[in-house]
């Protein structure tokens, strides 16, 4: 059984000296003590105790028949031993007894959490698995120790940004980006938190390699578990701050072009010398055109065509560099987790590195920007 014990109102010099010494002698009965300020004009605070009564000493509980009996006789004596020249402070007589009930409170959050729709992206909790609408892309997120489950203005604001890139088929399901000729996109996600927008780029079947990454090592296990749950173990999870790890590093390196002519067999050769000689006209689609033509390398710039980073304002401000090295010519970058009135402040340290802002999102005070790197000019 666990109870909650409140004392009467203190002044506050008092009640930091009740909370210490109860915290410092009280364990393991005394669970953990708080004392916060009830009234600011009278300098009035509570002491706030929660205690378990099953660690009492068997001494505690002779001659008790309730346990809540027993834990206000040893609380009583516990403050009276520690403070015998106060007897002022002393809160005996003001000690109010209740017992908390047996409530699972994380499940009693999650199931309190209402499913949220961004554009296609429905994101919701096992308990509202029989919500799902037709034809959206469903992301099952549990409430859990890692930030990211769709409810926050900033993680939706990601999400829609996402939707809108695919409604204007900057992006195509199952191709990617087209800033890599239609053989898929690469998409980084740094501060991934659960990995709700991971998830998302994958289940929208983005082909190309996807990386998520957080600097907290309980967050990257929590969001490679949300990955397996919802269909996406292709994406691959780093735990380091930003880039700074070789994965996100060794793709976003340019690779090597592959401009030199490809061999021809001789036949072929002799083919195309009488061709070329004859001057005759030839069909569009003949086989020597086809033969002919220089296929396009994937990925051939290096980079990332999407790269969502859902942090703060001055930790975007101090990885711009960082993230606009980081993206491919063409390449797409989201940045969400700052305030409305820090747009400015972001904004000035992107725009002067080759980025033109597209589009913003602002729900609940806070703001979603949506950037293109512009493309180089090929020599």
């Amino acid at each position: 059984m666990t109870m909650r014990i409140l004392t009467t109102p203190l002044p506050r010099q008092r009640a930091h000296r009740l909370a210490a010494i109860i915290e410092e002698t009280g364990w393991p009965v005394v669970q953990s003590v708080s004392a916060f300020e009830l009234n600011e004009r009278d300098d009035t605070w509570r002491v706030e105790i929660l205690c378990a009564p099953r660690h009492l000493p068997p001494a505690a509980t002779r001659g008790h028949v309730r346990p809540g009996e027993a834990l206000l006789s040893w609380l009583n004596a516990l403050v009276a031993s520690a403070m015998p020249d106060d007897a002022e402070a002393a809160p005996a007589p003001g000690f109010h007894l209740a017992q908390l009930p047996q409530i699972d409170w994380v499940k009693k959050v999650q199931q309190g959490l209402s499913p949220v729709r961004a554009g296609r992206f429905f994101i919701h909790g096992a308990h509202d698995r029989q919500a799902r609408p037709p034809n959206t892309v469903n992301i099952e997120i549990e409430a859990g120790l890692a930030f990211g489950t769709g409810h926050h203005g900033t993680t939706k604001g990601c999400l829609l940004a996402l939707d809108w890139l695919m409604k204007t088929r900057t992006l195509h399901p199952g191709r990617g980006g087209t800033t890599t000729g239609g053989h898929g996109a690469r998409v980084l996600d740094v501060g991934t938190g659960s990995g709700v927008l991971a998830i998302a780029a994958a289940r929208t079947h983005l082909q190309g390699p996807l990386l998520a990454g957080d600097i907290d090592p309980m967050a990257v296990r929590t969001a490679a578990a949300n990955a397996r749950r919802n269909g996406a173990p292709a994406i691959r999870f780093y735990a380091a701050p930003g880039t700074r790890h070789p994965l996100p590093i060794r793709l976003a390196a340019p690779l090597p072009r592959h401009d030199r002519p490809r061999a021809t067999r001789p036949g072929l050769a002799r083919v195309g010398a009488a061709l070329a000689a004859s001057h005759l006209p030839q069909a569009p689609c003949s086989r020597w055109r086809a033969l002919k033509r220089r296929r396009a390398t994937p990925f051939s710039h290096g980079g990332f065509d999407l790269v969502f980073a859902n942090i703060l304002s001055r930790p975007l401000v101090r990885l711009a560099p960082e993230l606009t090295n980081t993206l491919a010519p063409g390449g797409h970058l989201v940045l969400s987790g700052l305030l409305a009135e820090h747009e400015a402040l972001v904004l000035g340290a992107y725009l002067p590195r080759g980025l033109k802002l597209l589009r913003r999102w602002r729900l609940e005070g806070w703001s979603t920007l949506l950037l293109r790197r512009q493309h180089r000019r090929e020599d």
